[in-house]
């Protein structure tokens, strides 16, 4: 993996001001050369002042009015020696005076001087006339027109290359008389120019270096220095959780980095309060937790998430769901004295720990006040007595409440405000019981029980609110409708119990489409089993198809034969097995044929099953057949009554159902 180069400021300040320095030095070269460029000319200016002056000294003393016409040798001489040392003295290449014959065009020189002896020598071919004529320029025309400023010009030409300085000499009385020049060579004059650029530049160089060296000090004195403190500091704390030594700074003239220095400092402190502060509730929550765990533990063995009971009277299957870890939602089924199976189920109100606590007083009350033998109304009137002394939060519990015979075939059961139960018999349908009151509210209130029949087959499914009031994402009631429906169509059997609650289960799940239950959910199915097969099934059978033909005994005794073994017993079933299947051949006008056998509370069962014609054997009276009229139905009939411990029939789905139990060890 390329490993990320590490990024400074320091080298971003340097480079950023390497910028600057490049781009001021640029500008100040362009300023430099122009103010150097500019001092050139005026100090050529203030020369060539200096010079006309002096010229114009020597010239007023030298001749007077003749301009050198008149003027001896001697007098010439001196005067071209004062002006080369002249020359000299100001970096003259040449010193000479003219004039002008306007109307010829043409230039006489008074005299011409030079500081170098070649170029004076040069120079006297000028004042002899030797020289070669020359135009008039521009600048001289001006002079000539009136304009008595100095006029700078550049000549070029076998002389050498030239910086000319021309301006007028003025009579006594201020008339133009003659022209004096003065030369300074090019190259003088671009190294008085280079040298007052490179002095500027100098300077400009030696104050960005130490503006540089001065800013870069205090940079990384005042802000790398102070920014690398805390992020080592930070990291420190980072890696170790350790605060470490403090960054201290003067407390007068802060200036921001020391500011956020400070306030780092200080964000340290709080940083170490904050995480010391969530270790405290890191450590109370892990205890609470771990007292829920607990407490979910104990609930759990007072009411299992799960529960499935199956004898040989009865099956029961019970889940519940909390909405948080542990819930308010309560259920329990056992067996007292005389065989009788008490159940109930119930919700406090409220959610969480105290629900939790009211549920597990209500529960071990009503259990309590059951198992010595109290009715459910009685049980409920006692546990609410003692529920409304014990109730400083005001909560309160709705319960269903029954007792089942097994041996009458009775429900008694009593109501404290809890949801109608689903009763299973021929349909699913809601006991509109007789609602009570809740648990907890009034001591006074005076529970009724009520009765009903039981019988084998007969089921009911008892659930909280949780159920019902279950809403999906569109804020919609799952309701006792869709209850209703999603329990439709359950056959009757030991596994029926368990289907019911997981109906209610799924058809809940999925109604809700995933959203979070606003409320604690627990479901309870309860069915009279005894000797109760499903459709006419022994709970360890199977169907089998058989041909609509008294062949079908072979496949009947085969079948028995091989999984029962042959004995005398088992003969009294064959017999009775063939009676029955010569009946629905010779009578049911059948199209559709099955038997199905198994062992169902120790009792073994043979069930035929056929879609001919209605007809039930068990209602048919031998005692008022005579002898001679026996063998036109009644015989066969009689044959399998003697030979099997009980008959019952039933018409389901468009066929009948004939279960034949048989008592094996007799």
């Amino acid at each position: 993996m390329r490993r990320e180069k590490r990024k400074s400021i320091r080298k971003r300040v340097v480079i950023s001001f390497a910028v600057i320095f490049l781009m001021s030095l640029a500008i100040s070269g362009v300023i430099g050369f122009k103010t150097a460029y500019d001092d050139v000319m005026q100090d050529g200016e203030a020369l060539a002042k200096s010079c006309v002056e002096v010229t114009s000294y020597f010239l007023r003393r030298w001749d007077s009015g003749n301009l050198g016409e008149t003027a001896d040798e001697h007098s010439y001489m001196i005067a071209r020696k004062l002006t080369r040392n002249f020359c000299k003295g100001f970096g003259l290449d040449y010193l000479y005076v003219y004039k002008i014959d306007a109307a010829a065009g043409r230039r006489k020189y008074v005299f011409c001087s030079a500081a170098d002896d070649e170029k004076d020598e040069k120079a006297q071919d000028f004042v002899n006339g030797n020289a070669s004529a020359e135009e008039l320029m521009s600048d001289e025309m001006a002079i000539l027109n009136g304009d008595l400023s100095i006029q700078r010009i550049y000549l070029d030409n076998k002389y050498g290359k030239e910086v000319a300085w021309l301006a007028p000499y003025l009579d006594g009385e201020g008339k133009l008389e003659a022209f004096i020049g003065m030369d300074v060579s090019m190259e003088s004059e671009k190294r008085m120019i280079l040298k007052g650029f490179a002095l500027n530049a100098l300077l400009v160089f030696v104050s960005l270096s130490l503006g540089l060296a001065v800013f870069l000090v205090t940079v990384n004195r005042r802000i790398i220095k102070p920014i690398n403190a805390v992020y080592d500091s930070m990291m420190h704390f980072v890696l170790s959780g350790d605060q470490g030594q403090s960054l201290v700074f003067d407390a007068a003239g802060k200036d921001e980095i020391e500011r956020i220095v400070l306030a780092f400092e200080k964000m340290k402190g709080d940083i170490r309060a904050y995480l010391d502060n969530i270790e405290a509730l890191t450590r109370e929550k892990l205890e609470t937790d771990v007292q829920i765990d607990v407490a979910r533990r104990i609930q759990n063995g007072l009411v299992p998430e799960v529960m499935a009971r199956n004898s040989e009277t009865f099956s029961v299957n019970a889940i519940t769901r909390p909405a948080k870890i542990v819930g308010g939602d309560f259920y329990d089924c056992f067996v007292r004295d005389k065989d009788e199976v008490c159940v109930m189920i119930g919700d406090v109100s409220g959610k969480g720990i105290s629900a939790a606590i009211f549920m597990a007083m209500a529960k071990t009350m009503l259990r309590e006040k059951l198992m010595v033998g109290l009715s459910p109304a009685d049980a409920l009137s006692q546990a609410n007595v003692e529920l409304c002394a014990a109730n400083p939060e005001g909560l309160f519990a709705t319960v269903f409440v029954f007792v089942f015979d097994p041996l009458g075939g009775k429900l008694i059961f009593s109501n404290a405000g809890h949801t109608y139960p689903v009763l299973f018999g021929d349909d699913v349908s809601l006991m509109k019981v007789d609602s009570g009151m809740a648990l907890g509210l009034f001591d006074d209130f005076a529970f009724e029980n009520s009765a009903m029949d039981f019988s084998a087959g007969h089921g009911i499914l008892v659930y909280t609110d949780g159920v019902t009031e279950a809403t999906n994402p569109s804020h919609e009631f799952f309701g006792s409708g869709r209850l209703l429906d999603s329990l439709r169509g359950i056959g009757i059997g030991k596994g029926t119990a368990s289907e019911a609650v997981s109906r209610v289960s799924d058809a809940v799940r999925e109604f809700c489409c995933g959203s979070e239950p606003f409320d604690d959910m627990a479901v309870l199915a309860f069915f009279n089993s005894a000797n109760v097969s499903s459709g006419g099934l022994p709970a360890n059978g199977k169907w089998t198809e058989l041909p609509v033909s008294l062949s079908s005994f072979d496949i009947v005794r085969d079948v028995i034969t091989n999984a029962c073994g042959d004995s005398l017993a088992m003969k009294h079933v064959l017999l009775a097995c063939d009676e029955a299947i010569a009946n629905v051949v010779s009578y049911s006008k059948a199209t559709g044929f099955k038997f199905a056998y198994g062992m169902v509370n120790g009792t073994f069962e043979v069930v035929f099953s056929d879609n001919g014609v209605p007809f039930d054997p068990t209602v048919c009276n031998l005692d008022d057949k005579e002898f001679d009229t026996l063998d036109q139905g009644g015989m066969g009939i009689g044959i399998m009554s003697k030979s099997c411990s009980s008959m019952r029939y039933k018409r389901e789905n468009d066929c009948n159902v004939l279960v034949m139990s048989f008592e094996l060890e007799a």
